[in-house]
């Protein structure tokens, strides 16, 4: 499954119900500074490049909502890429 999720070049992270992370992909990097160690750690610990957007909140109101959200960002070096949160339900 990691060798797949590397191979899509796609930066992603997942989160638990909590916000904490539990995977990412390596392209995800170029967006928020994590490392291997930050597996467990909750995701408003970790800095990021993304300007404009209370990111915890979003996040939480797809959770809450189980609706999914489709939205361009900009980071502080004025890259623009599209965003989406996915609800993983069980």
């Amino acid at each position: 499954m990691d060798n797949l999720l590397s191979a899509t070049k796609i930066g992603t992270i997942f989160l638990d119900e909590n916000l904490e992370i539990r995977k990412f992909t390596p392209q995800i990097k170029k967006i928020f500074n994590i490392m291997d160690f930050d597996i467990g750690r909750p995701l408003d610990h970790i800095n990021h490049q993304i300007t404009n957007l209370d990111l915890i909140k979003t996040i939480k109101d797809v959770q809450e909502t189980n609706v999914p959200l489709e939205n361009e960002i900009t980071t502080r070096e004025a890259e623009v890429y599209l965003m989406k949160i996915l609800p993983y339900l069980i």
